[in-house]
């Protein structure tokens, strides 16, 4: 956490890491934490500090809780693909600034509101698993 020139953080694949501790480098731009299996826990206020972030992902990590997002608005992309901790994302209209935005594979039961993204670019929602909507998204309810 001493590490305030830090710019990127790429831990990706790292199978063993089961925690990430807070950050607080304001210059870091990029974490990766994608495919670490055995993290079950980042810290609530871990992204809090991370005025510059502008790439996060998450993408097929165990964690139990989502930590607070809403801090985030320099994000250009968020990855939380394969994330099942999360059903609410009231913290996605603070990101105008986001361009990809993936939410695949996930238990979302709704769909954020995207009104505020005025510069999303692209939308990944492939294998949502919902009981309401598009067939092509899982829909098993009744016409």
């Amino acid at each position: 956490s001493a590490l305030h020139n830090l710019r990127q953080l790429l831990l990706s694949c790292c199978l063993n890491l089961e925690k990430l501790p807070r950050l607080a480098s304001s210059k870091l731009e990029e974490l990766d934490l994608s495919g670490c299996k055995a993290m079950t826990m980042i810290e609530d206020k871990s992204f809090e500090h991370l005025p510059r972030l502008r790439r996060l992902v998450l993408s097929q990590i165990k964690i139990v809780h989502l930590p607070e997002l809403n801090s985030l608005s320099n994000l250009e992309e968020l990855n939380l693909s394969g994330v099942k901790s999360f059903t609410g994302t009231d913290f996605i209209e603070h990101m105008s600034k986001l361009q990809v935005l993936n939410l695949s594979e996930t238990l979302l039961k709704e769909l954020p509101a995207l009104t505020n993204l005025k510069s999303l670019k692209h939308l990944f929602l492939g294998g949502l698993s919902t009981t309401r909507g598009s067939p092509c998204l899982g829909s098993t309810s009744q016409p």
